[in-house]
This record gives structure tokens, sequence and C-alpha cells, in this order.
């Protein structure tokens, strides 16, 4: 009888620590799963985190070549003015001293002419 409930004690404890073992490699391989979920979603996020990195640093590097093609265009045109401005300048004087030098040498003709009509 003794032997009897002993073998059943054992018995029961073996079916216990069974339940045990089993709820424990449940929870280990839940604990797995969540770790590997984990580790998934925390890939997939730098991607994703990486990837909106890379697309906003190409939409600076688009946008700052369009403002800077925009200011050398403004500043282009605005030494071309500058230049046009030189240009003009320079012609003005170079028509004042030609007028100049054509309204002195009408002068002189006719001087020379006051002259020759005086003495004659």
């Amino acid at each position: 009888n003794y032997l009897i409930a002993i073998s059943n004690v054992i018995s029961c404890q073996c079916e216990v620590r069974k339940m045990i073992a089993r709820r424990r490699l449940d929870e280990l391989r839940h604990e797995e799963r969540e770790r590997a979920a984990t580790k998934i979603r925390a890939v997939y996020l730098g991607y994703v985190t990486r990837v909106d990195y890379f697309i906003t640093v190409s939409d600076v590097i688009t946008l700052q070549c369009a403002v800077r093609t925009m200011l050398a265009k403004d500043t282009l045109c605005a030494r071309r003015k500058i230049q046009w401005a030189k240009e003009e300048d320079a012609a003005i004087k170079i028509q004042a001293a030609y007028m100049g030098y054509i309204e002195r040498l009408n002068y002189h003709i006719t001087v020379n002419s006051l002259i020759t009509c005086q003495s004659a």
C-alpha cells in the first residue's frame, strides 16, 4: 500500500512537473516570439526611417539646387545690367567726345572761313 501511494505521488509529481515544464516552455517560446517580433519591428522602422531620411535629403538637395540656380540667374542678370550700364556710359562718353570734336572742327572751319572772307 505504501509503495502504491509513493508510486502515485511520484506519478502525480511527474505530471505536475510536465505541466510546469510545458508552461515554462510555452512562456519561453512566447518570449522568443516577442523578441523576434521586436527585432523585426526595429529593423523595419530603422529601414523606413532611413528611407525617409534619404528622401528628405534628396528633396533638400533638389531645393538647394533650385534656389542656387535662381540666385545665380539673379546675380547674372544684375551683373549684366551693371555691364550694360557701364557700356552705355562709355558709349555716351565716346559720343560726347566725338560730338565735341565735330563741333570744334566746325568752329575752326567757320573761323577760318570768316578770316578768309574778311581778308578778301
